[in-house]
């Protein structure tokens, strides 16, 4: 005879890691490249996005701001930076950037303005379901 009542809930689903940079991290560069993209199912559900981050910048950068755009379930875009750029050297964690996205929606890491001075390695992971 089980001891569980009917209405005990399964449990929260885990988050899975939906893309990441190389071991060796993603170089800074003098352009707007993309970092990380995922795409969410077309389900019909709400997906969470979760990122983290650390940047180590070795002299002073002019530039190199990273952001975060998502479409979020209303179908407009929200924009978070990241990193601001233009940093003295020094280790740098990306405050946590937590996201619900539209069923498929677009979450993409971007390095948004290009990096003209000094030199910036950032590592990152996209959490989420």
């Amino acid at each position: 005879m089980s001891l569980t009542p009917w209405f005990a809930p399964a449990g929260p689903a885990a988050l899975g890691l939906l893309g990441q940079t190389a071991l060796a991290g993603f170089t800074l560069v003098n352009g707007t490249p993309q970092i990380l993209t995922w795409t969410a199912p077309a389900d019909g559900k709400l997906h969470r996005v979760h990122l983290f981050g650390q940047q180590h910048v070795t002299g002073l950068m002019a530039g190199g701001q990273v952001t975060a755009s998502a479409q979020i379930p209303d179908g407009t875009t929200q924009q978070l930076i990241l990193s601001a750029g233009a940093l003295s050297a020094g280790f740098y964690s990306y405050s946590p950037a937590d996201l619900i996205v539209a069923p498929g929606g677009t979450v993409t890491v971007s390095q948004s303005s290009a990096l003209t001075l000094g030199a910036a390695v950032t590592w990152l992971e996209m959490w989420g379901l």
